[in-house]
């Protein structure tokens, strides 16, 4: 004579987390061969799923980058002051959005500062071989009343330094 059973049970548990659930499977397997030779056999078996979630800098956020500023003037320029410091590099990267500019200024190991000009895929990023981010190393922008707020540059702070506002022209 010859019995075999299989149970199996499933339980998912959803986490506070959303992006996470558990889900553990227990199979558990008895077969008895006429009453002489019992074989016990359970496994069970744990699969947690996490989503990816991106990255997300702070520096990025809307309240630390500038898109007008002294009296809600468009920025047209970012320039350097010769003699301020080692002169930037600029980096030009095909990016069309300034939070996706910021975040590879976050990335590029010496980045004093970025500019994305909107609508266009222009993101310039700056480094000049120092590293401090309380330092501006000669880098300004420059406002305009002949350009609405959103019509110019977007620029913020890299992580080894940042532009400072050089006024209105």
């Amino acid at each position: 004579m010859h019995i075999s059973t299989a149970t199996t049970t499933e339980t998912t548990t959803s986490l506070a987390d959303p992006a996470s659930t558990t889900t553990t499977t227990t199979t558990t397997t008895t077969t008895t061969v006429t009453g002489t030779l019992t074989v016990a056999n359970t496994v069970t078996q744990t699969v947690t799923a996490v989503q990816a979630s991106s990255t997300v800098y702070a520096a990025c956020s809307s309240n630390n980058v500038v898109n007008h500023a002294n009296g809600n003037q468009g920025i047209p320029q970012v320039y350097y002051v010769a003699g301020s410091g080692n002169p930037p590099t600029t980096n030009e990267v095909a990016i069309s959005d300034a939070v996706s500019c910021c975040v590879q200024c976050q990335q590029l190991t010496g980045c004093t500062g970025y500019a994305q000009y909107p609508g266009a895929p222009r993101c310039f990023l700056f480094t000049n071989g120092q590293c401090d981010g309380s330092q501006n190393f000669g880098q300004f922008f420059l406002s305009n009343a002949g350009y609405p707020p959103d019509s110019g540059y977007t620029i913020g702070n890299g992580q080894c330094g940042q532009i400072d506002n050089g006024g209105s022209g």
